[in-house]
């Protein structure tokens, strides 16, 4: 049976080094000429591999209350579009914390390390619904607040439309990034053991199939990577 070849190189922002879909094509066109076409990218191998971020544990505070109305409103985007320190980030900094090595070569090695990324991003599901929920408390607040006071909240409009709007835009976005890996990874978990071989950074696999299905997973882990990537707080991460 003809092997396809799979080859990933782990840049920043986690490229694949050829068109996947193009990949696809290739070999259900012209066979075992797949091989060539993955060889043309081989220069990409002396790129050095990117450092995983740390996220060190911390002792995590609240923020003291905020002053006035408008500053609930901008404290709504504090960790989603606003860097603030660790300490005072439990939600965003735990859940980088958790998604930091998902799919690093270590983590694609063996079953038992995708088995244990698989945790890992289901204990990050778990903070971002938890995070979500404080979100929609805090705007509550704010809602009851701006009824009590009609020009304060005229005040603070745009302001309140655009930060509510963003931080919900967010918590969908960085759901789908969390969704998308544990997909990927649990593809990967339930491979056959003989359907695939991996050596950081190739990927082999024995059915033109499993490659398709590869394609797709890891296309949407890709898409949705660079989205979570475009928030400040969120910017190092690489899978």
């Amino acid at each position: 049976m003809s092997r396809i070849v799979l080859q990933l190189t782990f840049t920043l922002f986690m490229c694949a080094v050829i068109s996947t879909a193009a990949l696809a094509d290739e070999y259900r066109l012209r066979g075992t000429t797949i091989h060539r076409e993955m060889n043309l990218s081989r220069q990409n191998l002396d790129q050095r591999p990117p450092v995983d971020p740390v996220f060190r544990a911390v002792d995590f505070f609240k923020l003291a209350e905020a002053g006035d109305l408008r500053e609930r409103i901008e404290r709504l985007t504090y960790g989603t579009h606003v860097d603030i320190p660790p300490q005072y980030d439990y939600y965003g900094y735990s859940i980088r914390r958790y998604m930091a090595r998902v799919g690093s070569p270590a983590a694609l090695s063996t079953k038992e390390n995708i088995k244990g990324q698989i945790t890992n991003i289901e204990y990050a599901e778990m903070v971002l619904q938890q995070w979500k929920l404080a979100i929609y408390k805090e705007i509550d607040v704010i809602d009851d607040i701006r009824r009590d006071d009609p020009k304060r909240a005229a005040s603070v409009g745009s302001l309140y439309k655009y930060n509510t709007s963003s931080v919900k835009a967010f918590l969908l976005e960085a759901q789908s990034w969390l969704k998308n890996n544990k997909a990927f990874l649990r593809f990967l978990y339930n491979l056959n053991e003989e359907s695939y071989e991996y050596k950081d950074p190739v990927f082999i696999f024995t059915d033109a199939r499993d490659l398709e299905r590869f394609n797709a997973f890891y296309d949407a882990q890709q898409k949705s990577l660079k989205q979570i990537q475009t928030y400040p707080p969120f910017r190092m991460m690489l899978y």
